[in-house]
């Protein structure tokens, strides 16, 4: 009964209905887009926000053994970006320092390329979009010396999910000697693609494209794009490559990107001894501390938030006033229809469940169709706006707040009512 008079009460009054169902549907999509835009502007402090409130450096570190390191300063902690020193697929070029210097073809990309290794930490802290396949929290079931990766758009050697290639061990002469006189080598599957342009966590020292040392936390990330960049990348799952031949024959790993030095149970005087090796030679081309890193990313943030403040409260303001506005124009139309109700046996509380159940069915209405043009919105045009848990939190709320004016209002407005003077009103 409750249903059938609520879904009547739809059907009634089909033009007030619909512009009521585009007004609440216009406010939930305003208020999706508001909490993308703020989740935007922590999208990247969030996945590291631990380490940046903790003592210590933030570095871009240069092909450093992880043991070397680890032994010479044994008070320090330590969470790394590891690369190594591999090639694809066999191919060696005897130029490379060479073919790096500006050449804006894909033979010298082919060898300008980032093996990227990532604890299973970061690979969960932070997941860019993807061009197709998963990102590599999702791996398959282990193979025996197979790893799993994703690699950048727009490769030289144009490698899409499913593709298998060799990464082989690289020096300077392009040879080395593992067992029984063969390079040590693992086979690859692509089990991802990432989407163009997407940050990733590597080298800010290799940010063309991008603005690099802000002294914030997007120095933990960079763009790879070829055209400027003139490189690619393949991303590896420390947990896969440590069981392949490439980390079993040396048994240390290469530090090679972004990486947090912690320095909270160090003395003074290893601190500066830190310091000092850090500044040698090409160890490390990035160097600021967490507390720098901390306070100018609180400024980028508060700035942003700042700007958004004021529109936020301004949706606020309109939230509340459009719903009051429909909830009224609501209950003014259904008014007569109510008083039939309790004419015919059913009390003012039932009417105020019907009214309820009416104000529901517009609320899932009016979701269906803000989602439906907010999703062919971001589809057609490269927004920041998502659909996640704090977006569907707001959401939730919007609509929890619609749906408690709407019994609130009702009970308020009937008890100064009598049925037979809303039976007598033209």
């Amino acid at each position: 009964m409750i249903f059938k008079s609520a879904f009547h009460q739809l059907k009634r009054n089909k033009l007030m209905n619909f512009l009521i169902i585009i007004q609440l549907a216009a406010v939930l999509g305003i208020v999706i887009v508001l909490v993308s835009l703020i989740r935007s502007r922590l999208e990247y402090y969030l996945p590291f926000h631990t380490e940046f409130s903790r003592e210590g450096l933030l570095c871009d570190l240069n092909y450093v053994s992880d043991k070397e390191l680890e032994e010479q300063f044994p008070n320090a902690e330590f969470e790394f970006s590891y690369g190594d020193f591999l090639y694809v697929n066999g191919e060696y070029d005897p130029n490379l320092e060479s073919s790096s210097d500006g050449e804006d073809n894909k033979e010298a990309i082919k060898y300008n390329f980032d093996p990227l290794i990532y604890s299973d930490k970061w690979i969960n802290a932070y997941t860019p979009e993807m061009e197709s396949g998963n990102w590599i929290s999702e791996l398959p079931e282990y193979e025996e010396n197979v790893v799993h990766v994703v690699v950048t758009p727009d490769n030289p050697y144009g490698f899409s999910v499913g593709d298998e290639f060799e990464l082989t061990d690289y020096t300077g002469d392009g040879v080395v000697e593992g067992t029984n006189g063969k390079r040590h080598s693992t086979k690859v599957k692509i089990c991802g693609v990432i989407a163009p342009k997407q940050y990733t966590i590597g080298h800010s020292k290799f940010n063309k494209t991008d603005i690099a040392s802000q002294k914030s936390f997007f120095d933990m990330y960079f763009t790879f794009d070829p055209e400027p960049e003139n490189r690619w990348g393949i991303i590896i799952p420390q947990s896969e490559y440590d069981k392949s031949e490439l980390y079993k024959a040396k048994n240390y790993h290469v530090i090679s990107g972004m990486s947090f030095i912690f320095t909270e149970n160090m003395s003074d005087e290893d601190i500066d001894s830190l310091k000092q090796m850090l500044s040698e030679g090409y160890i490390c081309s990035y160097k600021e501390n967490l507390s720098e890193i901390r306070k100018n990313s609180f400024t980028y943030i508060k700035e942003q938030l700042y700007v958004l403040l004021p529109i936020a409260l301004c949706i606020f303001l309109l939230t509340m006033i459009t719903t009051i506005s429909v909830v009224s124009i609501s209950l003014d139309g259904s008014l007569r229809t109510y008083g039939v109700f309790y004419i015919c046996g059913a009390r003012w509380q039932r009417c105020v469940t019907i009214s309820f159940v009416y104000s529901l069915m517009i609320v899932i209405v009016s979701s269906g169709l803000s989602l439906f043009a907010l999703k062919v919105i971001s589809g057609r045009i490269s927004t920041v706006i998502s659909f996640g848990r704090w977006e569907f939190i707001s959401m939730l709320m919007i609509s929890a707040l619609y749906l408690l004016l709407s019994v609130i209002i009702p009970l308020v407005t009937v008890k100064t009512v009598k049925p037979r003077d809303v039976l007598k009103r033209d």
